[in-house]
């Protein structure tokens, strides 16, 4: 499967969520390959950090460019190919796409997050032309942890008026264990933070349904 992380806005943690279903998948034992199509590179200098420590690697490359027959020969190798692509409009976002199983696309919970969505509507219908298997999901990211806050519920009100984009019914928070984890290589799914790593497990138990049920 070609699981796609994309969007035109940065600082939606689409790095962090593709490194840590990466850490997800592999803990349940399948392979995985971690295609790094953001030039900045930070999924496979994670990658690279991650060889120090005594955990189970994903095959990491960072590709640029036109990456959908690359994604699409490594689908033959591995059980999934997780994409994390940069937050504005690209050549490895659009391609990517055109092979994708499954694209996903994190908000948070903020009106200018909001605000991307009739470009995002362009690129999805473009990507549909060649790829009419494509499955796109908007999923809540840096959400706050309170539970008070009144982000989150506005911010499924709005994402309701899109029923082209379909919200998947689990949130991803904005806690400081991604952060940490990050730093050394890891993902929440190695350290304490039972919160963070349940969030992770559900999220990707999720997408498993979504595909058995396709």
């Amino acid at each position: 499967m070609i699981l796609q992380l994309f969007s035109t806005k940065g600082g939606v943690s689409k790095t962090t969520i593709a490194i840590n279903l990466a850490a997800e998948y592999l803990r349940q034992g399948f392979s995985v390959a971690l295609v790094d199509g953001d030039r900045q590179g930070s999924a496979h200098t994670w990658s690279q950090r991650r060889e120090q420590l005594d955990v189970k690697q994903p095959h990491s490359i960072q590709k640029t460019g036109r990456i959908n027959k690359t994604l699409a020969e490594l689908n033959e190798q591995y059980d999934f190919v997780i994409v994390d692509t940069g937050g504005f409009d690209s050549q490895e976002m659009r391609t990517g796409l055109m092979v994708a199983d499954i694209g996903i696309i994190p908000f948070r919970p903020s009106q200018m997050d909001l605000d991307v969505i009739p470009r995002l509507y362009e690129l999805i219908e473009g990507a549909k032309d060649f790829n009419d298997g494509l499955q796109v999901y908007g999923l809540l990211s840096l959400a706050p942890t309170n539970v008070l806050n009144t982000e989150i519920k506005n911010a499924k009100q709005k994402l309701a008026d899109y029923p082209e984009i379909e919200m998947i019914n689990t949130i991803i928070r904005d806690r400081k264990s991604f952060r940490d984890s990050i730093e050394y290589g890891a993902s929440v799914i190695e350290m304490d933070d039972q919160k963070a790593k349940a969030e992770i497990q559900i999220l990707a138990s999720m997408i498993q349904k979504t595909m058995e049920t396709a």
